[in-house]
């Protein structure tokens, strides 16, 4: 692992292993592509544009830019 990758990970769990599962998966429902059933195949593009549109959303530049991903769907 790299040591960019190693920062990333590292702000994932920092900043989002405090929810559980489902919670993390109820962010990802809130907006498309999933937002209807979870049983269907999406495409990979459309799961590519989808995360796109996170990061631009978030700004997700740096990989401590991850906090602003999870406060902005806080229950």
């Amino acid at each position: 692992m790299t040591a960019d990758e190693k920062v990333l990970l590292d702000s994932v769990v920092r900043h989002l292993c405090c929810y559980s599962g489902k919670t993390l998966e109820s962010f990802t429902h809130l907006d498309s592509p999933a937002e209807t059933s979870t049983d269907r195949v999406i495409p990979k593009q459309i799961i590519g544009e989808y995360f796109s549109s996170v990061k631009d959303k978030y700004r997700m530049l740096t990989p401590a830019n991850i906090k602003d991903y999870g406060a902005g769907y806080a229950f």
